[in-house]
């Protein structure tokens, strides 16, 4: 599949949205081998509410709109693997508060083997924004954050309200928060966001 230089323009704050159907069955959504580039969307591209989710050998480049711009997952399952999201800006809206590439609200995702590199956002997560996620579980490993920008915290990823972190085999590189300190500009976190499982990280420049 392949969606370039494209402005998507929505009435509900989502380009492709996912949920139950009348009858609860929850959808299964994999998308393969896709490429995106310069898309803009008054909202964010794909929102998952439910079911299980898998991104896998794809591409997102240059998607612009709101608060996690490619892909906001509020439930249940997502995977995302060797798939690269570069470029991406987000603006803060009255949806999210964060996340210039992508938001998550609740369930479980991993992240293997991705790229995330120059995407910023206007408040906070320049790359990934884990936001009121009550008992919500990320893990990401053997993935790259460069040049990843973020107004405010968390200049890679922003962690906040119960929700759990694990990261492993994975580099950091020249991340920027405005902020402006070392924790800011790489994994920042709120007072109750658990971002303490940090192992094999390499991280250069700020």
């Amino acid at each position: 599949v392949r969606i370039a230089s494209q402005v998507l323009t929505t009435t509900n704050r989502f380009a492709f949205k996912f949920m139950d159907s009348e009858l609860g069955e929850k959808p299964n959504l994999s998308i393969t081998r896709t490429y995106v580039d310069d898309v803009s969307v008054n909202g964010r591209l794909i929102a998952v509410y439910s079911g299980k989710t898998h991104i896998a050998y794809s591409s997102f480049n240059n998607v612009r709109g709101g608060t996690g711009a490619v892909l906001y997952v509020f439930g249940d399952e997502a995977t995302i693997s060797f798939t690269s999201i570069t470029g991406c800006t987000a603006s803060a809206d009255d949806f999210g508060t964060g996340g210039g590439a992508v938001g998550f609200e609740g369930g479980t995702m991993k992240i293997h083997y991705v790229t995330f590199s120059g995407n910023s956002v206007d408040n906070a997560g320049g790359a990934l924004k884990i936001n009121r996620a009550i008992g919500g579980v990320v893990e990401i490993e053997s993935c790259l954050f460069a040049h990843n920008f973020a107004a405010l915290t968390g200049g890679a990823i922003d962690v906040r309200n119960d929700a759990s972190l694990t990261v492993s085999a994975t580099k950091f590189i020249s991340n920027q928060a405005g902020a402006d300190t070392d924790e800011a500009n790489s994994c920042w976190r709120s007072s109750n966001g658990d971002c303490g499982y940090l192992t094999g990280i390499c991280a250069i420049g700020t």
